[in-house]
């Protein structure tokens, strides 16, 4: 090979360099696939962030809606206002209201959930409490 390599040095050359330019070429190719693909997943995760951010922003308003309310006129108003929700911000708004007791006292327990069309979910709790024993006091110890 040496007796080649010293007759047509420019031969060996020719072949390396064909070589170099395949593997350069794969490279870059790879490399441009890899960054299509991370551009497109990335706008991807921009337009979810932004729905998702839409949907908390509406269930956040539609609990300041039914902080307005008085407790004896919640559950007749909550799907009212969850309908009016639902038409402003062109996404699905539920309002569930539920009654609880417990030891200390009783309330009601808010539970409001917005969906989008691409089938994202944000859900977010509100309480009302009325408080009906006595609490204990700081200090106290209940042992």
């Amino acid at each position: 090979m040496n007796s080649v390599n010293r007759k047509y040095p420019c031969l060996y050359r020719r072949g390396s360099l064909v070589i170099e330019a395949v593997i350069s070429i794969a490279l870059l190719a790879t490399a441009g696939i890899a960054l299509t693909r991370l551009s497109q997943n990335a706008s991807v995760l921009n337009l979810q962030s932004d729905d998702r951010l839409a949907l908390t922003l509406t269930a956040e308003n539609t609990i300041d809606r039914l902080r307005a309310v008085p407790d004896q006129e919640l559950a007749e108003n909550a799907e009212r206002i969850a309908d009016a929700m639902s038409k402003s911000y062109r996404c699905k708004v539920e309002v569930d209201v539920v009654e609880f007791d417990g030891p200390g006292g009783s309330g009601l327990h808010l539970v409001v959930t917005a969906t989008d069309n691409r089938s994202q979910r944000v859900q977010l709790h509100d309480w009302r409490v009325a408080v009906t024993g006595e609490l204990p006091e700081e200090g106290d110890d209940e042992s």
